[in-house]
């Protein structure tokens, strides 16, 4: 192939890359589940919840300060488990992040795993 034709090649798949947008995932370490909720159906103000079960931790992880979870995520009812158990006793949590497009709401962050530390 020729360079120009090499070129044309890797700057399409650079484009194609930054249209799509990257996803990656941050992690975050010595958090505190300050509230965990699910939500069903929602027709009022706050419908970016709508069908979620969502955490809301302190301090903040990469800006955010909330996590969410589809509530037909086959992880959920997990997520969930350990959520609640960091909340009743007060252990800290380490979680990960979803972020990209598709993973991200105006107020949260997708989650990818959350674990009680030691």
């Amino acid at each position: 192939m020729n360079k120009l034709f090499k070129l044309s090649l890797t700057l399409l798949g650079l484009a194609i890359c930054f249209e799509s947008g990257a996803a990656e995932t941050v992690q975050c370490r010595d958090l505190t589940v300050v509230k965990v909720a699910v939500e069903g159906e929602r027709f009022d103000d706050f419908t970016v919840f709508s069908n979620k079960m969502v955490i809301n931790f302190s301090p903040a992880c990469d800006g955010v300060t909330w996590s969410h979870t589809e509530v037909n995520n086959h992880l959920m009812d997990d997520f969930l488990a350990v959520a609640l158990a960091a909340k009743t006793t007060g252990h800290k949590v380490q979680i990960g992040l979803n972020k990209g497009p598709g993973f991200e709401t105006q107020v949260s962050r997708q989650l990818s795993f959350i674990a009680i530390q030691d």
